[in-house]
C-alpha cells in the first residue's frame, strides 16, 4: 500500500542531494565533443578555418545516426585530425596521440575513414536534411571547401593514410619539443 510519507522522504531527500550538489559545484552533465575540442586546440593550434571545419565536423557527428556511438572525446579527436589533414597539416606527434588524444593513430585513422562520406554528403548543397547546418559553416569554411579537398577525403577514404600521397617530409609534428 502506498504511504504518502514515503514521497515526502524522497523530495526531501532528492531536494538535499541537489543542495549538496550544489554547494560542490559539481556538475552532472555529460560533456559535448566542442569542449573536447576547445582543449585539443590549445595543443593543435590550429588556423581558424582548420578549427572551424572542425567543429563543422563535430556537428555532423552529432546528427549523423551512424556516428552517434562514437565518444565525444573520439569525435573531437577526429574532427581536429580531419579537418587538419583536409588543409594539408598532419598531425603525427607521440605525445598528441598517447596523451592528448588518449587513442593510437590506427583507431583514429579507422574512426576517420568513418567519418569521411558523412562530411563529404552533408557539405553537399543538394543534401536537404541538414540545411541549416550548412548555412551555419558556409561562410566559415565550406565557401573554402572545394573539389581538391573532396578528392583529397576521398583518397583518404579508399585508400586509408598510407596511401594518402602523404610523405614524412610533409607531415606536421605537434608539440614536437615534447616529444624529444
Amino acid at each position: 500500500m502506498f504511504n504518502g510519507k514515503f514521497s515526502i522522504i524522497y523530495t526531501f531527500e532528492g531536494h538535499y542531494w541537489h543542495k549538496i550538489l550544489s554547494a560542490l559545484d559539481f556538475n552532472l552533465g555529460a560533456p559535448h565533443s566542442l569542449q573536447f575540442l576547445r582543449r585539443y586546440r590549445f595543443y593543435v593550434e590550429p588556423d581558424s578555418r582548420t578549427y572551424q571545419f572542425a567543429k563543422y565536423i563535430c556537428e555532423v557527428a552529432s546528427v549523423c545516426y551512424s556516428l552517434a556511438h562514437y565518444l565525444p572525446s573520439t569525435v573531437a579527436a577526429t574532427a581536429i585530425w580531419l579537418a587538419s589533414y583536409t588543409f594539408g597539416r598532419t598531425l603525427v606527434s607521440n605525445y598528441l596521440f598517447d596523451e592528448v588524444f588518449k587513442l593510437d593513430q590506427a583507431t583514429l585513422f579507422s574512426t576517420a575513414r568513418s567519418f569521411v562520406d558523412h562530411v563529404i554528403n552533408f557539405a553537399n548543397p543538394d543534401e536537404d536534411k541538414i540545411y541549416a547546418l550548412r548555412e551555419k559553416y558556409q561562410d566559415l569554411v565550406l565557401d573554402e571547401f572545394t573539389t581538391e579537398h573532396i578528392s583529397k577525403l576521398n583518397d583518404f577514404f579508399d585508400y586509408g593514410y598510407e596511401y594518402s600521397g602523404l610523405s614524412s617530409t610533409s607531415t606536421y609534428s605537434a608539440l614536437s619539443i615534447l616529444d624529444k
